[in-house]
């Protein structure tokens, strides 16, 4: 029967992918991890602690991050496109700061200029 060990330093060396590593952000994601400890360091001994990144999957990573990352950069481009708006029917976008981006819609969708019929319909 064989026995799962720890591997010797000697084995763990800078690029070396290994399994079972762990991740605070990916504890249900069993992540792999990439040493990225100073080759010469491991070699010579010197690295009291060997560092690695976690590598997870992109499914793991897609459904984590990934969508934080997609919901942030698709507010603030919402964000930056209401701005504009109200900055072109001639508001100020600070109104932002202090009402709901609803009341701002309803706010520009009442509007009835030629001008700011453009920037409600943005």
């Amino acid at each position: 029967m064989d026995m799962v060990g720890y591997p010797s330093t000697s084995e763990m060396t800078q690029g070396t992918i290994f399994t079972c590593a762990a991740s605070e952000d990916y504890c249900d994601a069993a992540p792999h991890g990439l040493v990225i400890t100073a080759r010469c360091d491991v070699a010579h001994g010197k690295a009291p602690v060997i560092s690695y990144i976690p590598l997870v999957s992109f499914r793991a990573w897609l459904f984590r991050d990934g969508l934080r990352l997609i919901a942030s950069r698709t507010l603030a481009a919402s964000r930056g496109a209401m701005k504009a708006a109200l900055r072109d029917a001639g508001l100020v976008d600070s109104m932002l700061d202090t009402l709901s981006p609803q009341i701002v819609r309803e706010y520009l969708a009442g509007m009835t200029e030629k001008a700011e019929l453009k920037a409600a319909k943005r």
